[in-house]
């Protein structure tokens, strides 16, 4: 499938069951779409069961719609453009997260004055290791 089919890099529900093989979105656990040159991706939150998710070498933006995949475990983000991955916090089961090539500012880290709830979703996605939750090749610094 190329991007050219695509209206402007969004990908929808019916280019993920063509793309999958799967009529029922549900049943998908691992996508790979790299490189494809998308740059909307609300369509995966259909994909509800997804564990492995690989959307590097895109021309992304925003996450938001990752949010409700809470089974996520594997993320690769890298090489897109990215400059915030808030929208994540919820994803609890995310293990490995991969935004190498992003511009994320390193101001988006919390800090002491931020609330402790908060920094115990949102440390995870810019530190080495905490608990189950690893984030590796951290962003570019950015201008």
């Amino acid at each position: 499938m190329s991007v050219s089919h695509w209206n402007d890099g969004r990908i929808s529900k019916q280019d993920l069951q063509s793309f999958t093989g799967q009529k029922d979105l549900e049943l998908v656990l691992l996508l790979n779409l790299m490189g494809l040159g998308i740059c909307h991706i609300d369509s995966i939150s259909d994909c509800v069961n997804l564990e492995d998710l690989d959307l590097s070498d895109n021309r992304l933006s925003c996450v938001d719609s990752l949010a409700s995949l809470k089974m996520l475990s594997v993320l690769n983000l890298s090489a897109n453009q990215i400059t915030s991955v808030d929208a994540l916090k919820s994803c609890d089961n995310l293990e490995n997260l991969n935004i190498a090539g992003n511009c994320i500012s390193r101001e988006r880290e919390p800090s002491s004055s931020t609330p402790q709830h908060a920094i115990s979703t949102l440390s995870p996605l810019f530190s080495t290791t905490y608990g189950r939750r690893r984030s590796h090749l951290l962003p570019h610094e950015c201008p």
